[in-house]
């Protein structure tokens, strides 16, 4: 029976999550559609993952009859809102996260593997570059390569 409760727990919690962010949608001028509704849920659910424009279009258009370009513009439309970061990891494809959930990313070189890393892991360096060049460095939308523990190790044994 705890397990059924805490599932319950866990739905009213993302439940509660997405509607806080249509509310945010809605005060910033936007338009909540049942796409965007679809799109700020998943992303709510899977905050974890690194979800690409075609992970979106694979789920939506699979549960649901809609063109992919609608969920581009959606998309689109969530980034101008502030409610989805864009970000560029290794592969060179774009990945998005809830705007209160931006983080770095560290990607593995050799295995692709993505580590999660806080967004004030760059903040000195972010506050150096302004101060030195008056440049604003967009922190939160990163990727630092390299080679993760487990790679490092393995060469290092071999």
């Amino acid at each position: 029976m705890r397990a059924v409760n805490d599932a319950r727990e866990d739905r009213a919690s993302v439940d509660a999550r997405v509607d806080a962010v249509l509310a945010q949608i809605r005060s910033r001028g936007g338009r909540v559609t049942p796409i965007s509704r679809r799109i700020v849920a998943l992303a709510v659910e899977h905050a974890d993952e690194h979800y690409r424009r075609a992970d979106f279009v694979q789920h939506i258009t699979g549960e649901e009859t809609v063109a992919p370009s609608t969920v581009y513009r959606t998309l689109d439309r969530l980034v101008a809102y502030g409610i989805l970061v864009p970000s560029q990891l290794g592969d060179g494809a774009i990945r998005f996260h809830l705007a209160p959930l931006v983080h770095e990313h560290l990607v593995c070189e050799r295995c692709g593997d993505i580590v999660d890393t806080s967004a004030d892991l760059l903040e000195e360096v972010a506050e150096r570059v302004r101060l030195q060049h008056g440049f604003l460095l967009r922190i939160g939308a990163t990727s630092l390569q390299g080679t993760c523990n487990t790679c490092r190790k393995a060469s290092d044994s071999g």
